[in-house]
This record gives structure tokens, sequence and C-alpha cells, in this order.
């Protein structure tokens, strides 16, 4: 089948009678950074998005203008992102952001256009004799709502090192929640619990493992929480009782007599 060329600038298209025409956008050295095909109009079959060293960063197919798949790579050829699309619903991995060492910094992962789970991270500054670190957060989603266990921990040495663990139900923060002291040593430091997004309790403890303070939260008619103060080896020293204001948070700033000495 013959085909006719015409050039317009840094625009080349390619006219296909009876197909359709194939569009490609060059670059300042005449390599392609563009190209797809068209039908009536409408995007149709494969579109590709090349790099400056001519390597493949973006594939979509296209059928009658609506896009069915999507993929992106890095400069390297390694691919990053692979979303296929049902009535214009994403299924699949979508990372949204990058670091600067091309690892993902956002990533979101959907099935018929709803988010299933979530993972952000930041990376900490290099230092020298250091490795670097990335901070995460990974968790699911139901109908749009964070739901059940998320995680905060940091990604080193190939190696996942808990800081915190959260529990959700339907967006809300429900149950045990529990955040940690050091790196990779599981010493609990605090622990709270948690009612649809209301603390019912709270426990802080020291490096040592001793629970040092402990609150329990009525927020039913007398609204208010109970305070209990331990020293170093776990022996009660002090009980208060603080006030919830409407929105339930403490009237006044509880001072554990311990930690303040």
């Amino acid at each position: 089948m013959k085909k006719e060329k015409i050039s317009k600038g840094d625009f080349r298209e390619e006219f296909y009678p009876g197909v359709g025409r194939l569009m490609k956008l060059l670059g300042k050295k005449q390599k392609i950074k563009k190209r797809g095909n068209y039908i009536d109009g409408k995007k149709d079959g494969t579109h590709e998005n090349f790099f400056e060293n001519g390597q493949l960063e973006r594939k979509e197919d296209y059928k009658n203008g609506t896009l069915i798949l999507s993929q992106t790579f890095n400069q390297g050829g390694i691919p990053l992102n692979n979303l296929t699309y049902s009535k214009g619903k994403k299924t699949g991995m979508e990372v949204v952001e990058f670091h600067s060492n091309g690892k993902a910094k956002e990533a979101r992962n959907y099935k018929d256009g709803k988010e299933l789970s979530f993972k952000t991270s930041f990376t900490y500054p290099e230092s020298p004799g250091f490795t670097l670190i990335e901070r995460v957060e990974r968790g699911a989603y139901k109908d749009g709502k964070k739901e059940g266990l998320w995680e905060i921990f940091d990604e080193a040495w190939d190696s996942e090192i808990t800081y915190d663990v959260e529990n959700y139900k339907a967006g809300f923060l429900h149950g045990v929640q529990k955040s940690y002291w050091h790196w990779g040593d599981d010493k609990l430091y605090l622990k709270y619990n948690y009612k649809y997004g209301e603390m019912q309790s709270y426990e802080e403890y020291n490096e040592s493992g001793q629970l040092i303070e402990k609150r329990e939260y009525d927020r039913g008619i007398q609204r208010l929480a109970v305070i209990e103060y331990f020293d170093g080896e776990g022996n009660m020293i002090k009980t208060e009782k603080i006030d919830l204001d409407e929105d339930g948070n403490l009237t006044a700033q509880p001072e554990h007599p311990f930690k303040a000495s």
C-alpha cells in the first residue's frame, strides 16, 4: 500500500489511504519523540513517547479513542507503571512520583477504578558512610477509605524497620495503634486504642520497656480522662483526672512528675 508523506516543521505525518494517519513529533536531532495512529481523528492502536536517548518512555494502547492500556518506563527501559483500563477505570499499579534515584516515591494500586493500596516514601539526605533510607507509608483502601493495617517503616539495607502500626475501619483509626522506639529493636514507645477515630486509651513506655503513663478516656456522661503515672520501675506514683472539651480533647496539659524531674 502506497503512503503519502507530509512534513510540517517538526511534525511529520504519514498517511495510509483507507487505514489512518500516523503522526510523529520529531526532536531537534530528528529523533522521534512521539508517534501514534489516528482513525477519523481519534487515537487508535499504539501511541508511544520517547526519551532524548531514544528509549521508550510511555506506551499507550487505544481503541476508537478510548485508552485501554498504559505503560511507562525509565530511561533504562525498566517498566514503572502497568495500568489497564475498562470503561475508563484503572486496574493495576500506578507510580505517581519518583525519587532522583529512580525508586518509586508514591505508588497506588487500583482495581476497577478503586484504589486498593497506597505506598509513599521520602528519602533521607545521603550522608558519608550512611545508606540511602526511605521512610515508607503502606496500606490498603476500601471504597476510597483507609481500611485495615497500615504501616510506617524505613527501608534500608534491604530491610523494613517498623516505626508505626495503625489500624483503620471505614477511614477511621480503629483498634490498637503502636509506635516503636528505635530501629529494629521492637521496643514499644506508644500504644493507643481507638474506636472509630476517638481515642479510648493511651500508654507510654520508656526505652527500657516500662510503662510510665496510662490514660483511659470516658467520652460518655462524665467526659474525662483518668491518667496514671508510673516511675521507671513500673510503680504507680500519681493519678489525676482531666475533663474533656466538646471535641474530646484534654482541657489541661498533663505533666508526668517523673519525666518532669
